[in-house]
């Protein structure tokens, strides 16, 4: 399994919400992307990958995705302020 990294996690805040996220966005969006930057989501299941009625790529952040998202918000909201 790949090593979930920043790249993945500003992934996943771009797709929270939405329905489904054409890659050129997320190209044009994070800097450096590149499809393996969704590997370790994909493996998770917290994001799945698919093609787009005119051969273009769509992603979509899965309920999974969403719930572990919201999951690591509240752990942050739970961290003690310094």
């Amino acid at each position: 399994m790949n090593r979930f990294n920043d790249e993945t996690l500003h992934c996943l805040i771009h797709l929270s919400g939405q329905t489904s996220y054409p890659i050129i966005k997320l190209r044009n969006a994070i800097r450096n992307f590149t499809i393996e930057c969704l590997e370790p989501a994909i493996e998770r299941g917290w994001v799945e990958l698919r093609t787009g009625g005119k051969g273009s790529s769509i992603v979509e952040i899965t309920e999974s995705g969403e719930k572990w998202l919201r999951k690591l918000c509240d752990l942050s909201e739970a961290e003690a302020k310094l």
